[in-house]
């Protein structure tokens, strides 16, 4: 079953849902493939400008497909939200960020996080979390 997902951007909402598991499959493979699943993890969150230099050193190619893939090939399914008037359902895409494309980046960065996040619950755990668990 999908969740809600809900970001702010630089003054911006931005909400929808996680991708199907076959998204979601295709989206852990090339984030692996490229190196960017490292930079993804909630326990030792990179901070913003890691995860965009991160995505700019994937190959163009894979960066669009994994950009198609989390936003869900502008179907429309992550809206971009207005300044109070209500919600805006807007294909997400490069061509909204003019001047700004490093925010871009981040959307998808953000929306990579939410759909993998739980690959990282087959890393081992620390100490303290194991205590934690028990």
């Amino acid at each position: 079953m999908a969740r809600q997902l809900k970001f702010q951007i630089a003054n911006v909402e931005y909400g929808g849902t996680t991708a199907p598991a076959k998204a979601q499959e295709e989206m852990l493979h090339l984030s692996v493939n490229v190196g960017l699943i490292s930079f993804l993890s909630e326990k030792n969150p990179s901070g913003d400008a890691e995860l965009v230099l991160a995505l700019l050193r994937a190959p163009f190619e894979a960066l669009q497909r994994l950009a198609a893939l989390a936003l869900r090939n502008g179907a429309a399914d992550l809206i971009m939200r207005d300044d109070g008037q209500g919600n805006i359902v807007l294909p997400i895409g490069p061509n909204l960020f003019q001047d700004n494309i490093q925010y871009y980046y981040l959307l998808v960065a953000y929306v990579l996080r939410e759909n993998l996040k739980g690959f990282f619950e087959l890393l081992p755990q620390s100490a303290g979390e194991q205590q934690d668990a028990a």
